[in-house]
């Protein structure tokens, strides 16, 4: 699969484009230090598949998937800079938030919520 930095991408009414072609690959973002901190998947110039984020410090932030048209599916986990569980969300195959569990950096959790419609 083809890799390129954000910097290379344009992006037309919400489409991503390389070249002026429809983009298929992952786009990766970097810090100044030229750590990677951001790696998205696009298919067709769409978001599609993992959706990958991390700290400056190689410390995991965001992982999650997306599917075109549907935005975040399956479990999405947000994480403290200090490698606790920050967030974790669930949503259906077709993109709907099922639950949202939300813990502080010490890991106490401070919200519990699930959705009997999936909204």
């Amino acid at each position: 699969m083809e890799r390129v930095e954000d910097t290379d991408i344009e992006y037309d009414d919400g489409i991503a484009f390389l070249n002026d072609d429809v983009y298929t690959g992952e786009v990766v973002e970097l810090d100044s230090d030229g750590n990677v901190i951001g790696l998205i998947t696009y298919k067709r110039g769409h978001e599609h598949g993992p959706w990958l984020e991390w700290y400056s410090s190689g410390a995991r932030k965001v992982e999650g998937q997306v599917d075109i048209g549907k935005g975040a599916v399956g479990t999405w986990r947000h994480w403290h800079e200090n490698g606790r569980l920050a967030q974790e969300r669930r949503f259906d195959d077709r993109g709907r938030a099922l639950s949202n569990r939300t813990w502080d950096a010490e890991g106490n959790l401070v919200e519990d919520r699930q959705y009997s419609n999936p909204m």
